[in-house]
């Protein structure tokens, strides 16, 4: 608990609670009932209608339908609907629960259901987040730590997606609530239950193994070696019941006789285990080769030495939000038209006062979450997706948030030793303020952008449907062009574009990616062998894969492939029914 001690105004350092700390009082139940209340104001305007299911989202939708239909685990939009190998599958199978409550698949049917779920959920984490600060801190910090998993603007986007982000934090703060009270005194019924939320999380998400890993090594720390063991027992079965699931997969005839050459091809990453995509070099160029172990090294150096800004960004806003609030003041004077390219410090201050109230917090008897986000960030600094780390660090943020506060209430009592303590009491307030702030901007402007931007595409009917976050209208017109083929294609024609499991989902035909080959000669031949009777080349900013990849393709080969549909810059390419061999122009 930091509290602030009286004698030469000096802030104490993080210790362990005692017994009365735990104990809340109705200054603690009333910031219950904020948060609550914040949660609420956060879902009013959203509770109603079908999830987001872009990006993973319509992965997790069609595998909890495939088990919700009897048919396995599997991908249905793909020809031959091969077996999955990459997510663990309890979000699945909780999607299909909701199907079944729903009585129907349809994401418009079962979309409500889960959005109240999630709603739920979130409730539940915003005071599962505050019940583990205040063991920790007192009730005014303890507060401002669990508001910033509460309110960040990317956990609200990931909370509207079908994602498994908000149930997976949720499982590792109960996870530490256990072990925290349980400290000293754990019993068979305490790790039965630390291990089933242990287990949750890692069929939740691959990822899940770092929380395990954590939990084993904190009884390890504290030289509970028999505790250490029986964690470390509980921990390998759902990790190796998952692997055993893959192993099966990966040693079928199914893949290795897939339905068309590249279904199982490494940088394939929602069709192969994240060990294959992860082994490339950049999944999302695969030519430059496969992973080195000195591109590994030098991978994971380049990462961490960007790790203070990602954790600024996970416990504030993300670093486009910064710059877009910088530079309302450089409009109003061109004196500060640099302010924007400065917001990295304040970022990496944030993130390093993080790491070291993390620090603290673990010398002071507490290494359960310290040794979790230190795991945690390590398994994040080896993937090659900058671009995902504050997504991936999103189930840290209670853990972030409270080493952040713990360590500015360890600035502040180190300035007021030294004879400043109105320079610690303004580090305190500081810090707390800048990632409070931030996150109400980043909140508001989430919000307004979804008002003005945010309504989706409905065929016959233009921008008319549910309102998403950052639905832009690149994704709009991606969504048209859809709905365009939907209403001309047979049954069976296959469809190739960036988002094939979100296609599949709005009008039903098998759906792929393209080949991410930059020969076109053999993107040809890949894309003919699967057949696709469509490609969808995108204007969509956060992949350019169809333009770089599959436009060279289809260009090439003007008599195979005929430009037939376009809406703004995104473009349906139909293929010629031709057998004649052709050469690319």
């Amino acid at each position: 608990m930091v509290e602030t001690a009286r004698e030469g105004g000096a802030a104490a350092p993080p210790r362990a609670s005692a017994a009365a700390d735990a104990t809340w009082r109705p200054a603690d139940r009333r910031c219950v009932l904020l948060l609550l209340a914040a949660v609420a104001l956060l879902w009013a305007p959203r509770l109603g209608g079908a999830m987001d299911l872009r990006y993973d989202a319509g992965v997790y939708h069609i595998l909890g339908t495939s088990l919700h239909e009897g048919r396995g685990y599997r991908l249905l939009n793909e020809p031959g609907a091969p077996e999955a190998v990459q997510y663990p599958p309890l979000l699945p199978a909780l999607v299909a629960a909701h199907q079944a409550l729903a009585g129907s698949a349809a994401p418009e049917a079962v979309g409500p259901w889960l959005r109240v779920t999630y709603c739920v959920l979130h409730a539940l984490y915003a005071v599962a987040c505050f019940a583990l600060a205040r063991r920790l801190l007192p009730t005014g910090l303890a507060l401002a730590a669990a508001l910033i998993p509460t309110l960040h603007g990317l956990s609200l986007f990931l909370s509207d997606l079908l994602f498994a982000e908000l149930p997976y934090a949720l499982l590792g703060v109960l996870l530490a609530l256990v072990v925290e009270r349980t400290r000293g005194d754990e019993r068979p019924r305490h790790l039965a239950l630390a291990g089933a939320l242990g287990a949750a999380a890692a069929l939740l998400r691959t990822a899940g193994v770092a929380l395990l890993a954590a939990w084993v090594g904190e009884a390890l720390l504290r030289r509970r070696w028999r505790q250490g063991l029986a964690r470390a027992a509980v921990a390998l079965i759902p990790v190796v019941a998952w692997q055993a699931h893959v192993a099966r997969v990966q040693a079928s005839d199914d893949w290795r006789a897939p339905a068309y050459e590249y279904q199982r091809a490494p940088y394939q990453f929602n069709n192969v285990t994240y060990r294959e995509n992860v082994a490339l070099l950049d999944p999302f160029r695969p030519e430059l080769g496969r992973l080195s172990a000195a591109d590994l090294t030098a991978r994971l150096v380049r990462h961490a030495a960007r790790m203070p800004l990602a954790l600024g960004e996970t416990i504030s806003a993300t670093e486009p939000d910064w710059r877009r609030l910088a530079l309302r003041p450089q409009a109003l004077h061109r004196r500060l038209r640099h302010l924007a390219d400065l917001v990295a410090f304040p970022l990496a201050a944030l993130g390093l006062l993080a790491i070291g109230g993390l620090v603290r917090i673990a010398r002071r008897g507490h290494p359960l979450g310290p040794l979790y986000a230190l795991v945690a960030t390590l398994l994040v600094c080896s993937t090659p997706w900058p671009i995902q780390f504050v997504r991936y660090l999103t189930p840290l943020q209670p853990f972030l948030a409270i080493g952040l506060v713990a360590g500015a209430a360890g600035l502040q009592g180190a300035l007021a030793a030294r004879g400043r303590p109105r320079a610690g009491r303004a580090a305190l307030i500081g810090a707390l303020a800048a990632a409070l702030l931030m996150l109400v901007y980043s909140v508001q402007a989430a919000y307004r952008y979804r008002q003005d931007e945010g309504p989706t595409y409905v065929a016959g009917q233009g921008r008319a449907g549910p309102r998403l976050f950052y639905y832009d209208a690149d994704w709009a017109a991606w969504d048209e062009v859809i709905h365009w083929i939907g209403a001309r294609a047979p049954a069976d024609a296959v469809v190739a574009s960036i988002a094939p499991h979100l296609a599949w989902l709005r009008i039903g035909r098998p759906s792929v990616f393209p080949p991410l080959e930059v020969d076109p000669a053999r993107a040809q031949r890949l894309l003919e062998a699967v057949p696709v009777s469509y490609v969808v080349i995108d204007n969509l900013t956060f992949l350019d894969l169809t333009r770089r990849y599959a436009t060279p393709a289809v260009q090439a080969y003007p008599d195979r492939w005929r430009l037939v549909h376009r809406v703004g810059w995104t473009t349906v390419y139909e293929r010629v029914a031709d057998e004649v061999d052709h050469e690319p122009r």
